[in-house]
């Protein structure tokens, strides 16, 4: 016992705590490249930063040496729902790999998740699945909770609201006696890319659910005033509707998904077809739950298209997947490997001068 806790308990604690530390780091490394990686404060005194790659790898070694500490329930049906388990730690692996194209640890870690995982698990109505209805599922691997449905109490979910649509909004279902809900802030709208692609691919569930138009009733009926001064489109995957409400505010009820079963199963395929196997089978399941037909003989072009239709407005994941298998400079207008990643402020140089330092 320690702390008054079993060690098999403690263990698991830490080694949770291990993966969302490496879930951060995959995040800070995305944004600065080179940083300094360290896992206990005594190792702060002069640190360095390391390269891009290396950063990788040390926290994929801190991950692998704790999965077997982390409960082997899916995260939705854990003891306390949600918590991260093994099946998270794989998929954070599976992630981090992915970022330095080592598509034989990703296949490492993408396995024990499909394998149990199955086609099964992809929540079977995209409409419904970035509603409070999917929360706590098992597409959702990691999810930052902000509310429970089992409760009124839901606190304000701010990464929802400034992605709402900046016009006036009538619910079709009444919320507290008021038929209007909150508009939001109008940020991060929708692209003509991204809207044609869909549009050319035929796309329809995943089309409707995305993307909110000015003007139009939404896939549930609640209606979307006229265009403002700053655009006629918005993002509808924090959008949850009138009778799934229990407050007004834009994404009132829901969870902040962070990584997606859906996510793993083409990492899965991008892997496979990298190491001269066949992809199919994941990029199928995926496109049959959009109402797509199958396709065969699935290429990497394939596969890209494919994550950029489903995890669209999701974390930035489409400029994440352009940059590591070297596609910015092709997609992006204005992209250049040198505008990468962001500099480490020179304020924090000047506290910190190691840090100006790579040291491999």
């Amino acid at each position: 016992m320690a702390n008054g806790a079993p060690a098999s308990t403690m263990k698991d604690y830490i080694a949770q705590v291990t993966v969302m530390r490496a879930f951060t780091y995959l995040r800070i490394s995305r944004l600065w490249g080179d940083i300094p990686v360290y896992f206990s404060n005594a190792d702060r005194v002069g640190i360095k930063k390391i390269s891009h790659k290396a950063a990788i790898e040390k926290v994929i070694a801190d991950v692998e040496a704790v999965v077997g500490d982390l409960s082997t329930a899916r995260p939705a049906k854990a003891t306390l729902p949600g918590q991260v388990t093994s099946y998270t730690a794989h998929a954070v692996l599976a992630k981090l790999a992915a970022e330095i194209l080592d598509y034989d640890k990703v296949l490492a870690h993408t396995a024990p998740i499909i394998n149990d995982y199955g086609k099964a698990a992809l929540f079977q109505d995209y409409h419904y699945l970035f509603t409070n209805q999917g929360n706590l599922t098992d597409e959702m691997i990691l999810e930052a909770q902000c509310s429970s449905r089992a409760s009124s109490a839901t606190p304000w979910n701010g990464m929802g609201a400034f992605q709402g649509p900046g016009t006036s909004i009538t619910a079709k279902v009444e919320i507290n006696g008021s038929t209007e809900m909150a508009s939001g802030w109008s940020f991060f709208t929708p692209t003509d890319k991204i809207v044609n692609l869909m549009k050319n691919r035929g796309e329809t569930t995943r089309y409707e659910t995305t993307i909110l138009w000015a003007g139009q009733d939404t896939w549930y009926g609640d209606h979307i005033g006229d265009s403002n001064p700053y655009s006629d489109r918005w993002n509808g995957k924090f959008y949850n509707p009138s009778g799934l409400c229990y407050t007004a505010d834009w994404g009132d009820g829901n969870n902040v998904r962070l990584i997606r079963y859906s996510d793993i199963v083409l990492l899965d395929a991008e892997a496979k077809i990298a190491k001269g196997q066949n992809g199919d089978q994941g990029v199928n399941w995926i496109r049959e739950r959009a109402g797509l037909s199958a396709i065969s003989g699935v290429t990497a072009d394939q596969v890209m298209e494919e994550r950029f239709v489903e995890l669209c407005f999701e974390h930035g994941e489409r400029f994440y997947d352009l940059v590591r298998t070297g596609r910015a400079e092709k997609e992006l207008s204005g992209y250049s490997a040198a505008k990468q990643f962001y500099p480490i402020p020179q304020t924090v140089i000047d506290a910190t001068p190691a840090l100006a330092e790579t040291a491999e």
